[in-house]
């Protein structure tokens, strides 16, 4: 894994070519290998072969650049809209992740029919560290302060429906405070969506 010096120096050398943007680190699998992920479209103005062999000098390392735009869902699937939360028919839930997977989404899954609550099946989903309590939305967003998420991640609700029935307080409650996270996320280079599957007519699907 690079050390916090060489992520500085990594930060600094990406500065120094003029690429004022958020900048994300995603660490590989492979601890010999980074990945410097931008959100921004200065990318194309930059000379990334100069910018790739200058951080391999001085870093010692496989480093790979790459440019990451968001995914549009009011351009790319208008039957949905903008935001952070989307609403889709359970039906086509299959259908929609097969999508958002090819947008290159990583997929993280909770169950609102599972009778565990949103506190344990976001703890579960998102493998939040050990210190995580299982309650409180403070100790909620204390933890995607400290996990790893991938530079672009839909947390999938199954039958939000059933838990919304079920406890409509903590579900709305649990909303409002991802649609927060996830738009302190934004500027850091990470896109992360709430997809709410059920049944019903706020639950959409494309036209026919």
């Amino acid at each position: 894994m690079l050390s916090a010096d060489e992520l500085a120096e990594a930060t600094r050398i990406i500065r120094s070519h003029g690429y004022d943007g958020p900048i994300r680190c995603a660490r590989s699998t492979d601890p010999t290998e980074c990945s410097f992920l931008f959100s921004s479209k200065e990318l194309a103005t930059l000379p990334e072969s100069a910018l790739v062999r200058e951080l391999q000098r001085a870093l010692r390392q496989k480093v790979r650049i790459g440019m990451l735009q968001p995914v549009w869902f009011r351009r790319d699937f208008p039957w949905l809209g903008g935001g952070f939360i989307h609403a889709v028919d359970e039906g086509y839930a299959d259908d929609f992740s097969a999508q958002l997977a090819e947008g290159g989404f990583e997929l993280r899954t909770l169950d609102g029919s599972s009778g565990r609550s949103v506190f344990v099946e976001l703890g579960s989903a998102l493998n939040f560290p050990d210190y995580y309590g299982g309650s409180g939305w403070d100790s909620v967003i204390d933890c995607f302060r400290d996990v790893d998420l991938p530079s672009r991640c839909a947390i999938m609700w199954r039958h939000a429906d059933q838990y919304a029935s079920l406890d409509p307080k903590l579900f709305g409650e649990a909303c409002a405070v991802l649609t927060d996270v996830f738009d302190k996320l934004a500027p850091e280079g990470c896109q992360v969506v709430l997809v709410l599957t059920g049944h019903g007519p706020a639950f959409k699907r494309p036209p026919a």
